[in-house]
């Protein structure tokens, strides 16, 4: 049964206000990540994908609640350009807010149901890059509210990660419409 998420909670409508608090720049493309630090959570592609992305104006923002590939995950993000918004453990209405400042949520894990997670990228009109997995079809509709790659594959999450990250209007166009969807 579909949990699904409420948009009031999300302050969609302060985006402006909450990228100048995050001290994000508001041209820059927001990619965040929220789920455990595990290989389940396809952590361990990110992990060989971050170090060496070429991806430019993109900030990352990683929310986690521990893991097995915590410390793996923090010392690869070291190595990267892309350092400086790792949490674990996050007050849910700080997180609503990182969900409001988010162009793409990345979510490329290797099983799920229907993940929450998407449901809240729904709510605050956030596009999804998600693994083929489980349930997610159900949720995103891939090229119309975000982007659908296999389980695993490093070089797919690589090519959709670089070809959206640089494309805003169409993290917009499937923000909305998986808003529209929910």
């Amino acid at each position: 049964v579909p949990i699904g998420a409420d948009p009031d909670e999300f302050p969609v409508e302060e985006r402006a206000r909450i990228r100048r608090e995050l001290n994000v720049d508001p041209d820059e493309t927001v990619v965040l990540f929220v789920g455990e630090f595990s290989e389940r959570k396809g952590i361990a592609e990110l992990i060989e994908l971050l170090p060496d992305l070429d991806v430019s104006d993109v900030t990352f923002a990683f929310v986690g609640h521990g893991g097995p590939l915590e410390d793996d995950f923090r010392r690869a993000i070291a190595r990267s350009e892309f350092s400086e918004h790792v949490y674990t453990g996050m007050p849910s209405e700080t997180l609503r807010e990182w969900y409001a400042a988010a162009d793409l949520l990345l979510l490329p894990s290797h099983a799920e149901g229907r993940p929450t997670v998407i449901y809240e990228a729904m709510a605050s009109e956030t596009a999804v890059l998600a693994s083929d997995v489980g349930g997610v079809a159900e949720q995103v509709v891939d090229g119309k509210t975000g982007h659908l790659v296999p389980p695993g594959d490093v070089a797919a999450l690589r090519d959709a990660l670089e070809r959206l990250s640089s494309n805003s209007d169409r993290l917009h166009r499937f923000g909305r419409a998986g808003h529209d969807r929910l």
